[in-house]
C-alpha cells in the first residue's frame, strides 16, 4: 500500500510540473510548408515552427500526437485538422 501512494504521489507531481509548459509562438513568416499526419487528421503549417507550435496545443488539448511530418502542403485529398489554432492561442491565458 506504501508503495501505490508513492507512485501515486509521484505521479501527481510530474502531473503538476509538467502541466506548466506553455506553448510559445515565436515563429518568423518564412513560408515553408509542412504537412503532419496526426493519427485522426492531417495538420497544415506554414513552416516548422508553426507546425511544433499547434502540435505542442493539441499536445496540451490532449489529441492525438504527431506521427509523420513531410515537407510541403498537404493534399488536397487529406482530411485537414478542423482545429482553429488562432482563437485558441488568443483566448486561452495559459498560452504566449
Amino acid at each position: 500500500m506504501k508503495a501505490f501512494t508513492f507512485f501515486l504521489l509521484i505521479s501527481l507531481v510530474i502531473l503538476e510540473l509538467t502541466s506548466g509548459e506553455r506553448c510559445v509562438r515565436e515563429c518568423d513568416n518564412r513560408v515553408d510548408p509542412h504537412c503532419a499526419h496526426a493519427g485522426d487528421c492531417y495538420l497544415s503549417a506554414d513552416n516548422l515552427c508553426d507546425l511544433e507550435w499547434k502540435a505542442c496545443l493539441r499536445s496540451r488539448r490532449r489529441k492525438p500526437r504527431i506521427i509523420d511530418v513531410t515537407r510541403g502542403q498537404c493534399s488536397l485529398d487529406k482530411e485537414i485538422c478542423e482545429e482553429n489554432f488562432e482563437t485558441f492561442f488568443h483566448t486561452n491565458l495559459n498560452f504566449k
